[in-house]
């Protein structure tokens, strides 16, 4: 896949078990994150930071133990961002990250 130069200035790579996408904000249309409008807002409210995302208040889990891993590498205002978290289960992360990595991964051939 080649990618056309854009001018940004927050765009991030974000990958959950085996899938990537791409989240920039502003142009979105670039984006392959499913919602990148509700993702970029979430991460504006969290200063660019996905470890300080709000968790979401309606959102109840259970504590089966199914590991998820999720990692975001990119550019958020000039700034470096580097997160990656394993999460208990596909609920928590949800929870703690909202839209953010609401994508489905690939699944094993």
């Amino acid at each position: 896949m080649i990618l056309k130069k854009v001018d940004q200035k927050r765009m991030l790579v974000l990958s959950k078990g085996s899938r990537l996408v791409l989240l920039t904000c502003e142009p979105y249309r670039v984006s392959t994150h499913p919602a990148p409008r509700q993702a970029c807002a979430e991460l504006e409210a969290a200063g660019g930071d996905p470890a300080e995302i709000e968790p979401d208040p309606l959102i109840r889990c259970t504590m089966d133990y199914k590991p998820v891993n999720a990692a975001a590498v990119g550019i958020w205002d000039g700034r470096m961002i580097r997160y990656r978290h394993t999460f208990g289960n596909a609920c928590m992360m949800r929870l703690s990250t909202r839209s953010l990595f609401s994508f489905e991964p690939v699944p094993p051939r």
